[in-house]
């Protein structure tokens, strides 16, 4: 059986500055991806989120944090699939295909809760 490894449990450095773009408010994450470069290359090691003023930080959210920003209620949206359901305790419609990783789902479910201009916790 595979072992999930932390990053696995964070969102990634692109899922995460996606999420940003759209508004997803990040000042409470308690990890980062900090880039402890020097002048040949950049390589970025996913820490607890701490401020460190000569690095950079990429602050990415757990799955737990993630969970907590769903609605405690269930939601319901039109779409040009029709009518699409989420609901706090990840019951879907089934329309989209199940991620291999709860980060990702997670992931793909904020973003549609954000782009659907729905209300999130």
């Amino acid at each position: 059986m595979k072992k999930l490894k932390l990053e696995d449990t964070c969102l990634t450095i692109e899922q995460a500055k996606e999420l940003k773009e759209l508004g997803v408010d990040f000042s409470n994450a308690t990890m980062a991806f900090i880039d402890f470069y020097d002048e040949n290359k950049h390589e970025y090691e996913l820490v607890r989120n701490m401020s460190i003023g000569a690095y950079d930080i990429i602050p990415t959210l757990t799955n737990t944090e993630m969970l907590e920003m769903l609605p405690t209620e269930t939601c319901f949206c039109k779409t040009d699939k029709g009518v699409e359901v989420w609901s706090r305790w990840l019951e879907y419609d089934g329309s989209e295909q199940c991620e291999p990783l709860l980060r990702d789902a997670l992931f793909e479910m904020i973003k549609w809760l954000k782009t659907s201009e729905l209300p999130m916790s």
